[in-house]
């Protein structure tokens, strides 16, 4: 699930023409650690919260914020 999480996010940021830097600067942090993020080594979702979710039958999924 984190990887498919992980690739809507990049998806998502290729569609709007967003780059890390400019993630970056949104989130006050350094483009390094937006790429840390998106490849998985920073900010993983706890396997706890994985197997909840598995467990009575929910994922995580990630939309678009409508407006």
């Amino acid at each position: 699930m984190d990887k498919k999480i992980r690739q809507a996010i990049e998806d998502h940021m290729n569609k709007v023409g967003l780059s890390n830097a400019e993630l970056a600067r949104k989130m006050k942090v350094s483009p390094q650690a937006v790429g840390q993020i998106i490849n998985g080594q920073r900010g993983k979702i706890p396997d706890s919260l994985n197997d909840l979710l598995k467990a009575i039958g929910l994922e995580l999924t990630v939309t678009p914020k409508k407006i």
